[in-house]
């Protein structure tokens, strides 16, 4: 009988991961798919957990998501001075938290939630919201390893199924829907844009490059404020790959990739300038609807209470998960596997790929940028908080990624280890922290956090099939993202290629 379960096995697991299946003309090892199937099922495994076991009111942020939606669907903006406008949630507050966000996050859940909010029904209203989210969480999980495979060079496979386990797994991703986020956008669109940026150096200024960083600026833009520092650094792409590619002066070159960057700055100010002008018609910054006065609550913060606090700084190493152990675990390895890199080879590939290196400063500038952002918009009355940093998340991934591969007598379990582990205790919290797990611990025999975790489903009425089905699914995940890299790993491989 063991013997049979063990040919099965072998069998199966055969079929599963040897061999290649063609997607667009292009040929992509089962391992490979295996593995970036398994990030997603961590990922949806966690956020559909999270996203169960929360109640569907829990954060305040929510209403005022829920009412943009709402607006949206019935012909209208929010205003910030107006407050929530939807009945069922009005707070008696006359502001609106996310009146200053552009309108596509909201654009997109509007004809799902909409005929459901104005019946009246805002738990399932909410629950509908967040399982888009889920799905847009899946499409960022595809274009991460996207990334993975575009920067990761001779180790492209590897990195296609790295760089994703990292950054799904990240707590501030998974727990987006906690609050209604509507950051997944942003991760989505930064993350392509930088791919494009890529494409841009190596290959040069191709109209179809060209064209989908256009359409990815103005879709960036439609949905948080932040990208700025992405389009930016875009516009900053088009220019260096007009240097790199293109013929006659140098003055001429520079003058092409201007004109050509113009034209994308054109285009996202004639599809969404109108909405950041609105902005600055009600408060004078095109990037906030609030007038300067608001407080939301918070004390003062000097430039200095920021640069010198340490919640700032921690934003590098305890704060990509829910443990702070873990997230400085993670940082700390990648780190160190840097430094068994040999100078030798970094220097030979750094003259032999010119657009990589470009690219890899171009990504670092983009952090910069966006950690610029964090510090001038928690500077007075605003906070930190690593969801800020996620439109680079990408680069942040790329970063911990390769950092974890280096040691290779794990064979890439590292990456296992940490993207599982943060998962695990992104679960925790949210089982132990739910309200209704804290006033009926004793439903279910709810002494341990599996309990708890039903418990709280049941409570915003989930059937525990589903609930089951999440767990099942975390598992699975579980399993075949180690044997995808495991195997990945095995193949030996050179630093980087051409």
């Amino acid at each position: 009988m063991i013997a049979d379960i063990r040919r099965m096995w072998t069998r199966g697991a055969h079929v599963l991961l040897n061999g290649s299946i063609t997607i667009r003309h292009r040929s992509f090892s089962k391992t490979v798919l295996v593995g970036v199937l398994g990030v997603v099922l961590l990922y949806i495994g966690v956020a559909g957990i999270v996203s169960t076991a929360v109640p569907w009111g829990n954060k305040s942020d929510t209403q005022y998501h829920i009412d943009y939606v709402w607006e949206v669907y019935n012909g209208r903006l929010p205003k910030f001075g107006e407050g929530i406008k939807y009945p069922p949630l009005q707070n008696g507050k006359s502001v609106h938290l996310t009146a200053s966000h552009p309108p596509l996050f909201y654009l997109i859940h509007a004809p799902f939630l909409g005929p459901l909010l104005n019946a009246g029904k805002v738990s399932e209203a909410i629950a509908v919201g967040r399982a888009i989210n889920i799905g847009l969480g899946v499409l960022c999980v595809l274009a991460l390893a996207w990334a993975g495979w575009v920067f990761g060079g001779s180790k492209r496979e590897l990195m296609a199924v790295a760089v994703p386990a990292i950054g799904a797994l990240m707590y501030r991703f998974t727990t987006l829907n906690i609050v209604f986020g509507n950051d997944a956008l942003v991760v989505l669109f930064a993350t392509l844009a930088f791919i494009f940026i890529y494409k841009l150096l190596k290959e040069g200024l191709q109209p179809k490059y060209l064209i989908w960083l256009g359409v990815v600026s103005v879709l960036g833009m439609s949905s948080r404020a932040p990208y700025i520092v992405i389009l930016a650094i875009s516009l900053l792409a088009v220019v260096v790959a007009a240097i790199m590619h293109g013929k006659g002066k140098l003055v001429r070159k520079v003058a092409y990739g201007v004109l050509l960057s113009s034209i994308i700055a054109m285009a996202v100010a004639v599809f969404i300038g109108w909405f950041y002008y609105r902005n600055y018609q009600a408060s004078g910054s095109w990037f906030k609807s609030s007038p300067d006065g608001f407080t939301g609550g918070r004390p003062y913060k000097s430039l200095w209470d920021v640069l010198t606090g340490s919640g700032l700084w921690s934003l590098f190493y305890i704060n990509s998960s829910s443990a702070p152990f873990i997230s400085t675990a993670v940082t700390t390895m990648a780190a160190a596997g840097y430094l068994t890199l040999k100078r030798k080879k970094i220097k030979v590939f750094y003259k032999q790929n010119r657009a990589w290196t470009i690219t890899i400063i171009l990504l670092v500038l983009a952090v910069i940028g966006i950690l610029i952002t964090q510090i001038q918009l928690a500077v007075g009355y605003g906070s930190i908080n690593f969801r800020y940093l996620l439109p680079v998340l990408m680069p942040i991934s790329l970063l911990l990624a390769y950092g974890l591969l280096q040691f290779k007598s794990t064979r890439a379990q590292l990456v296992s280890v940490a993207a599982i582990s943060m998962g695990i205790v992104t679960l925790l919290p949210v089982a132990a922290s739910t309200t209704v797990s804290k006033l009926v611990p004793a439903v279910l025999g709810a002494n341990n956090y599996i309990s708890k975790i039903f418990v709280a489903t049941k409570a915003n009425n989930v059937p525990n099939a589903i609930t089951v089905l999440l767990l099942v699914i975390f598992v699975i995940g579980s399993i075949l993202l180690p044997i995808s890299l495991f195997r990945l790993s095995s193949v030996k491989r050179k630093l980087f290629t051409k």
